[in-house]
């Protein structure tokens, strides 16, 4: 291999002085096209904040994408001429050490101090050594190419077989630990089987695209050199294959989402088989462009020595998580992450002029223990599932990293102002709803586990009771509503027939599992509520349905008022923003529409109900506890509450069923996969071989 590590092909200069002049030149354009791109990368991760403006990320990304695109154009183009480049070794050892040493020192100064730069070093580091991998793949396949470039010498057939050997090994290794990955999640048993599974589904990530990658240089070496047509039609019936398979996905699954999984399966096949690293570049880019958050808006103006204030108090269908922008100091990652939109109906109720103010200690995540005030906040767990006694409350984790629990935060500001009226919506949490969503959203059906997590409800219940107990201690005199959860999902169509739906990967049995459980839960609100003498507005179920903009409501015009997949990052440090497990907290929560048509359904009741009184009349349609509890089909075998209760098995569920959906789709999956990996070798081999001839032919 040359400095630059280019490698020659039949028709270059046969002068030794030409040769390598020719070379410099086309070394030193290489050099130039991956430093722009490193450039253009290293603008669009520096933009990629909240305080930079929207206009500057727009050209950052625009930028990134022209050179971006000069750069895998290049390599693509190179590759035909089989002058595929890569750094020298010597370089590529430097710059993986850095970014090495990077890695380590970032992750050394986040465990040390939050103040020290280690998110933004482990960044770095971590981008650094995914760059290197793609060029010593790179690099590894011109090595594959030349040993079968000239299939006609037999000296070279060992060289050869080791390394088609050498590919199919990677492969095999790689398509054992992805398998056994799946193996290991469908076997479930301790927490501890995860860590094993984490480790063999990180070396299928490291195996699997590399073998791609060298397996399609080897393909497109040996196809080249047959009759074009060979390639060609390889290429044309693979491809009509893979949409073939793609349509019969749709019909099975009666969902559009099978086209998606199979389209960006493809796309990421195709992109590995390219003679180029436009797999990096998409995947840098869709980082990039996930950590960038908006702006953040003014937080409200704290209600002092007003009269009629507004309190908001409760979880994210109170805070407006969902929304595209939240108030300042309220969506940090690794700290305050309470998500308190300025879209949310109660903040935009608390504007109207009929209130003085608004107090907004809503919070996302909260569940009724990050509402109460004092030391007993935590769950009352039952004597066979507590382990320990309740921790005291300077002891306990909340999600608001610091904060005190909403009536606390309450109490040191009481006599500020004078409440008028406290709305608060709480339980979801504690029913352990984002675990279900998660089952949901998982492979299989998640309506099995119905009778569990109904049985649950007799726990949230228990503590709803006493949640609006203190609020009422806290806010005598001060009429409280109670506001139940929307239903999301639209099961029926006008006519009482089952709506079809691609908007949301559920099918029926799911989708009436999720609303069944809401109303589940809603009853038990209602009666908790009504027996605390507390108003409930009961309208709020369907404040979604009326307006039409519920998931899978035909009328929605596919926008709905919910997020199924709402994905978005986290303001704070790099490691925050760029962390994938921060990305979809804005799923299954109502965005900006949502909480306008919630704010008119709480304006027309609060209309319908000018004189609230603080004790609400007893409300006849409410059910009471006997009757919100008949829904519970079987006794609960886990707690709500405990660490290794329902939610723990949920998301064991959840793995589980991706496991299964591993080792009984992945065949499929595969078939797919080859079928794209065909098509793109065959493209590129009769790409590369036209080219052959283009350039032969002025020797003719």
């Amino acid at each position: 291999m040359s400095v630059g590590g280019s490698a020659g092909v039949p028709g270059t200069s046969s002068s030794p002085s030409g040769g390598a002049t020719a070379e410099r030149r086309t070394t030193r354009l290489q050099w130039r096209r991956t430093i722009a791109f490193l450039i253009g990368l290293g603008l669009l991760l520096v933009s990629a904040r909240a305080e930079v403006a929207r206009p500057l990320v727009v050209i950052a990304f625009v930028l990134f994408a022209v050179l971006a695109t000069v750069w895998v154009r290049g390599q693509y183009a190179d590759s035909l001429d089989g002058e595929a480049w890569t750094p020298h070794p010597f370089w590529l050892a430097g710059l993986a050490a850095v970014a090495a040493v990077c890695v380590v020192v970032g992750g050394i100064g986040l465990l040390w101090s939050p103040a020290l730069p280690g998110g933004t070093l482990l960044v770095v580091g971590a981008v650094g050594l995914y760059l290197v991998a793609g060029a010593v793949i790179s690099s590894r396949r011109q090595q594959v190419a030349a040993a079968l470039r000239d299939v006609t010498m037999p000296r070279e057939e060992p060289r050869r077989t080791r390394v088609l050997v050498g590919v199919g090994v990677l492969i095999g290794v790689g398509v054992v630990a992805a398998l056994g990955t799946s193996a290991v999640l469908a076997l479930g048993g301790p927490a501890w089987t995860r860590g094993i599974a984490a480790g063999l589904a990180l070396v299928a990530l490291l195996t699997l695209p590399a073998g791609v990658s060298l397996a399609s240089e080897a393909a497109i070496e040996i196809l080249r050199e047959h009759e074009k047509r060979i390639p060609r039609l390889l290429a044309m019936g693979s491809g009509a294959a893979v949409v073939v398979a793609a349509l019969v996905a749709v019909v099975i699954t009666e969902s559009m989402w099978a086209l998606v999984g199979i389209a960006a399966l493809a796309g990421l096949v195709v992109a590995l088989a390219s003679s180029t690293q436009a797999d990096i570049v998409v995947v840098l880019a869709v980082i990039a462009l996930m950590g960038v958050t908006p702006q953040q808006a003014r937080p409200p103006v704290y209600p002092a020595d007003e009269d009629e204030v507004l309190v908001a108090l409760g979880d994210s269908y109170m805070s407006g998580e969902g929304a595209a922008i939240y108030f300042e100091q309220t969506d940090e990652g690794g700290g305050n992450a309470c998500r308190r939109a300025p879209t949310a109906w109660a903040a935009l109720a608390g504007q109207e002029p009929q209130f003085g103010g608004l107090d907004f200690l809503a919070c996302s995540g909260a569940r009724t223990y990050d509402v109460r005030a004092h030391e007993g906040a935590v769950p009352m767990t039952p004597p066979e599932v507590a382990a320990v006694p309740a921790p005291p409350l300077a002891e306990q984790e909340h999600l608001t990293d610091g904060l005190d629990t909403q009536l606390a935060q309450y109490a040191r500001h009481e006599g500020d102002y004078e409440p008028g009226l406290v709305v608060i919506s709480i339980g979801g949490n504690d029913a352990g709803f984002a675990t279900i969503g998660q089952m949901c959203v998982a492979p299989g059906d998640c309506s099995t586990e119905r009778d569990t997590w109904l049985a649950g409800l007799d726990e949230v219940e228990r503590e709803l009771r006493r949640t609006y107990a203190e609020v009422r201690a806290a806010f005598a005199g001060v009429p409280v509503v109670v506001v139940p959860y929307p239903s999301p999902i639209a099961a029926l169509d006008a006519t009482g027939t089952s709506v079809q739906c691609d908007q949301i990967s559920l099918d029926r049995a799911e989708r009436t599992f999720v609303t069944q459980f809401l109303n589940a839960l809603n009853g038990r609100i209602h009666a908790a509520a009504n027996e605390a003498g507390f108003h409930y507005l009961a309208e709020m179920r369907n404040s979604l349905r009326d307006a039409h903009l519920q998931l899978c409501d035909p009328l929605n015009e596919e926008r709905p008022g919910i997020n199924f997949i709402g994905l978005r990052s986290v303001k704070g440090a790099p490691e925050q923003r760029f962390n994938p497990l921060n990305w979809s907290h804005n799923s299954l929560h109502p965005n900006e529409r949502g909480h306008a048509a919630m704010l008119r359904t709480f304006q027309i009741w609060r209309a319908e109900n000018p004189d609230l009184e603080v004790d609400a009349p007893n409300d006849p349609s409410a059910p009471t506890m006997e009757e919100a509890s008949q829904e519970v089909a079987g006794a609960a075998d886990c707690s709500v509450y405990a660490d290794d209760g329902c939610r723990a098995e949920g998301t064991a569920w959840a793995l589980g069923q991706i496991g299964r959906f591993g080792l009984t789709w992945g065949l499929g999956l595969g078939v797919v996969g080859t079928g794209a990996w065909a098509f793109a070798v065959g493209l590129f081999a009769w790409r590369r071989h036209r080219r052959a001839l283009y350039s032969a032919a002025p020797d003719d």
